[in-house]
């Protein structure tokens, strides 16, 4: 298993009452897990009508080939902050976000959204 995320934050202030911001995290994992099973009757489990087989040689040869886990996960936010007087700042922003699953083992979610925001704050 391993993972990798880098992030990016950028404010810029031009003036005392307008502010930018860019700010971005991006993440690539991956995961796997060797194959296993658990062969051979479990000599302590209780024999009942005869069928210890209830008790052991679950099959889990599937595993491996299922567990190759692939994710790519970028958000990136824009936004702008403008103070109109003492109690008032009027802000917008964007946020788009991807989730990527190379490895579509998790029934393809890969998808995208687009989010957009537009904020009056008042402060008393």
């Amino acid at each position: 298993m391993e993972g990798h995320t880098g992030v990016f934050n950028i404010n810029y202030i031009p003036t005392k009452k307008l502010s930018f911001n860019i700010a971005s995290a991006y993440t690539d994992s991956k995961a796997h897990i060797e194959a296993f099973n658990f062969a051979g009757p479990l000599e302590y489990a209780p024999e009942t009508d005869g069928a210890r087989e209830r008790y052991y040689n679950y099959d889990f040869s599937n595993v491996a080939d299922y567990s190759d886990l692939h994710i790519r996960e970028l958000d990136l936010t824009l936004s702008a902050s403008y103070i109109i007087n003492k109690n008032f700042a009027l802000s917008a922003g964007y946020n788009y976000l991807y989730y990527g699953d190379a490895d579509p083992y998790l029934y393809d979610g890969t998808g995208r959204a687009h989010i957009g925001m537009l904020t009056l704050n008042y402060w008393y």
